[in-house]
């Protein structure tokens, strides 16, 4: 057994090594993520500035998602690449820990390599793991949300119960959907009237929501309308859209490499032996995350899949051993580690036109001229796309986030009270602030719309689509 624990920790060192130097070099050339500088960033610094989340500023996610930038909301590129940086040491974590609990499983080194492969080797989950988001972490925690509860029914000690019940209510304090997870696990215990385990869990779920609570009663109204409503009020461009583009990334989610090579080994697992309570409850929250995500939400996105992976390789781990002995499993395996080829087609190439936009390389470029023109405290205006964060300048607070999108929905009283601006607006947002530097994708009607030339200003550069208006009468930027 010391032999197997010296050999498996040598591995874990190798994995680290492995998986680290993938994620650092996705740190750096994977293309700019629109919610990167369109949510999490823009609200970090808005909280740092002394503005209230949700009452002073509309921000369309659980407070955790905002809150955990905050280290990193001074702008400049250095706090961009150390959010990811951070990012990427969370998928680490939670690779080392689904590896230490396939070997406690197991009890194999050939099985944890196995699983190091699925880990390491999904595209997707590594891809969308180092951006500057809230889905790191909330793997992170579901991660150990599912080991904690397994221990919870193995060992019989509530205090496993209580700490599944803390990552919960962290996940459901990150992204709501999360609740499910909850209402699951309250399920599967009620059904084996595992009274005392329900009571710690729910004790655990109360204590990691805490920082939800605290800003819903603070401002209910005011969360509410962020966390639910606004979601429910959002609209699709036309219901033939709404079909379209449902079933253009259901298709891309059932036919992407590695996802088809993982729903064979999900089929032959679950075909080969009866699954325990874990693993139910597992496959059950993989299975109702998949509908809300791709069924429910408007729009959806091929990028949820990462927040459903953790459970689905965690019900792998039991079967690991059987699936390994399967000739046919390693051709599975190659397939699924092909997926870095699309990935990288999508996330960090300037194949398709749009994409040139948002390579580092061009938003770099776009920080280069903000900086030349414009001082620290001028204001650089955007209005979806925070251009300024890396330059470290500031926006006008009112498009510090877009809202376009609900803004037409609801009535002058909700825009005004919960901070939504629409299209019309800007023009006098403009007219009130004159910032000098404009940044963002601007054609000729959005030009004439926004009454740009009216107000005096000229365009000074494009980078690969991204337009940049200078105020007249300032600071000549070629001196």
């Amino acid at each position: 057994m010391k032999q197997s624990r010296d050999s498996i920790s040598k591995f874990i060192i190798l994995y680290c090594i492995i998986s680290g130097s993938i994620l650092i070099a996705l740190v750096f050339i994977q293309n700019v993520f629109t919610d990167e500088l369109s949510y999490y960033f823009p609200a970090a610094r808005l909280i740092s500035r002394g503005m209230q989340l949700y009452k002073d500023f509309f921000f369309p996610q659980m407070p955790l998602s905002a809150i955990v930038f905050l280290p990193f909301s001074g702008g400049g590129w250095t706090n961009f690449f150390l959010a990811r940086i951070s990012s990427s040491l969370l998928a680490l974590i939670s690779g080392v820990i689904l590896l230490l609990y396939t070997f406690y499983i197991n009890k194999y080194k050939k099985e944890t390599i196995y699983m190091g492969i699925l880990w390491t080797g999904n595209a997707v989950l590594f891809y969308n793991s180092i951006q500057a988001t809230q889905r790191a972490w909330v793997n992170l925690l579901n991660i150990l949300f599912l080991i904690l509860f397994s221990y919870s029914l193995k060992r019989r000690k509530c205090i496993y119960s209580l700490l599944s019940g803390i990552c919960i209510g962290l996940s459901v304090s990150f992204r709501s959907i999360f609740i499910v997870l909850l209402i699951i696990t309250i399920v599967l215990l009620l059904f084996r009237r595992e009274w005392k385990m329900i009571l710690y869990t729910v004790a655990g779920f109360i204590l990691g929501i805490l920082p939800s609570l605290y800003y819903f009663f603070k401002y209910p109204d005011y969360f509410l309308f962020c966390n639910l409503l606004y979601h429910f009020n959002r609209t699709t461009p036309s219901f033939y859209w709404f079909i379209t583009h449902r079933f253009l990334i259901l298709a891309k989610v059932v036919f992407f490499p590695s996802n088809i090579a993982l729903f064979v080994l999900l089929a032959a697992a679950v075909k080969w032996r009866k699954m325990r309570r874990e693993e139910l409850l597992a496959l059950i929250c993989a299975v109702v995350l998949f509908i809300v995500y791709y069924f429910l939400l408007t729009p959806t996105h091929f990028g949820y899949m990462t927040e459903i992976y953790p459970f689905l390789l965690f019900l792998l781990v039991p079967y690991i051993g059987y699936l390994k002995r399967k000739s046919w499993s390693k051709w599975l395996l190659i397939l699924y580690i092909t997926s870095y080829i699309p990935c990288s087609l999508m996330y960090f190439s300037d194949v398709r036109e749009w994409q040139k936009k948002y390579i580092i390389s061009n938003i770099r470029n776009v920080t280069r001229v903000i900086e030349k023109v414009t001082e620290e405290d001028d204001k650089v205006v955007s209005f979806a796309f925070y251009f300024g964060f890396p330059a470290d300048r500031e926006n006008i607070p009112e498009l510090a986030i877009p809202t376009y999108d609900i803004s037409k929905n609801v009535t002058p009283e909700s825009r005004e009270k919960y901070h939504l601006i629409t299209y019309e607006d800007i023009p006098n947002l403009l007219q009130r602030y004159k910032p000098r530097l404009i940044v963002d994708v601007i054609d000729e009607r959005d030009l004439e719309f926004f009454r740009l030339r009216e107000m005096g200003y000229e365009k000074i550069k494009e980078c690969n689509g991204i337009s940049i208006f200078l105020l007249r009468n300032t600071k000549d930027y070629l001196k």
